[in-house]
């Protein structure tokens, strides 16, 4: 029923979008190459995602598996933000 509303959307929306900053700023600042424990985070995250995904498709309604699935995020969408919020600071301090 909450599926096509607007505030739905929107969360949703924001948070994938922050998602693919952390995943982008990961990526560019080689951060999982540089960092073991990164890399076995993300290993760890890509684990915990197929495993939940199998879980959801099995036993629980599409509703259920967006909560699991959304809490293993959590650190790449704060990064993302984080680096996105940066981005745009150092972006408008050198613009003249």
């Amino acid at each position: 029923k909450m599926g096509g509303t607007a505030g739905y959307i929107i969360i949703y929306a924001v948070t994938l979008a922050a998602l693919l900053s952390g995943i982008f700023f990961i990526r560019r600042n080689k951060i999982s190459e540089r960092n073991p424990n990164a890399r076995n985070g993300f290993l760890i995250m890509i684990l915990w995602c197929a495993v939940v995904t199998f879980t959801a498709m099995v036993f629980f309604p599409l509703p259920r598996f967006q909560v699991l699935l959304i809490g293993i995020y959590f650190p790449v969408i704060g990064f993302g933000i984080s680096e996105t919020v940066l981005f745009l600071k150092r972006r408008r301090e050198t613009s003249p």
